[in-house]
């Protein structure tokens, strides 16, 4: 069995309850025996807090020899936070629960842009995927908190990052209580894992001190670098 279909202006409800897909240009649909590809130039989800751009969506379903299905999805995203925010609360309202989370999430502002490539396994007659293997890269740019996050204040952040399911790192440069600093955040998104490193570096001089409360122009004339590990 072979299809092969073309559509456009589709719009989709991927589950129910969910806000529409509208999908820009073309999608194709392809259906070789038990095989599926579903491709689309570019999708649109509209949210409360804004919409959610999605491109270069790829969705692969194929059988496997062992019985197995393999499936493939990737995609870029970019949109607002507060509209990727608002879009997890409305389909997962559960998953951003206020009390589970350690920061205010409603605090954080800026604009994101990522690409997703994800691989699972389905296992013949299971429910749970027998493996789930993801690679998550991308940046954020300008991003801030309203909110103190862990007692520091931080603003016109300039943030990459990539995350699999070994875990995270981000990186890239921040003001960190008005001052610009060198952010790097590194930790494991598994069950129990141990909290987030962060490294802070920076070059300050007398009057940066100041800033913190701190007259240190007795001691320290020109800049210094210093390095913290909170």
């Amino acid at each position: 069995i072979h299809i092969d279909l073309v559509g456009e202006g589709v719009t989709i409800v991927p589950v129910e309850g969910m806000s529409p897909i509208e999908i820009a240009g073309e999608t194709r649909l392809e259906m070789q025996d038990t095989n599926l590809t579903i491709s689309a130039d570019g999708a649109s989800i509209a949210t409360d807090a804004g919409s959610v751009a999605i491109a270069n969506v790829g969705f692969t379903m194929a059988g496997e020899a062992q019985g197995d299905t393999l499936i493939e999805i990737s995609g870029d995203l970019s949109s607002r936070i507060q509209a990727l925010i608002a879009l997890a609360k409305e389909q997962q309202p559960d998953l951003l629960k206020t009390e589970d989370m350690p920061v205010d999430i409603s605090a954080l502002t800026g604009n994101l842009s990522l690409s997703l490539v994800s691989t699972i396994i389905l296992e013949q007659g299971k429910e749970e995927p027998k493996s789930i293997d993801y690679a998550v890269n991308g940046v954020v740019q300008d991003f801030a908190s309203t909110a103190p996050l862990d007692s520091h204040t931080i603003s016109d952040g300039q943030l990459s990052f990539i995350a699999s399911q070994a875990g995270y790192r981000i990186a890239g440069q921040a003001e960190v209580d008005g001052l610009p600093a060198d952010v790097v955040i590194e930790g494991e998104l598994t069950e129990g894992a141990p909290p987030p490193s962060m490294l802070l570096s920076a070059t300050l001089d007398a009057d940066d001190f100041k800033q913190m409360g701190f007259d240190v122009s007795e001691f320290i004339d020109g800049t210094i670098k210093f390095v913290a590990k909170p």
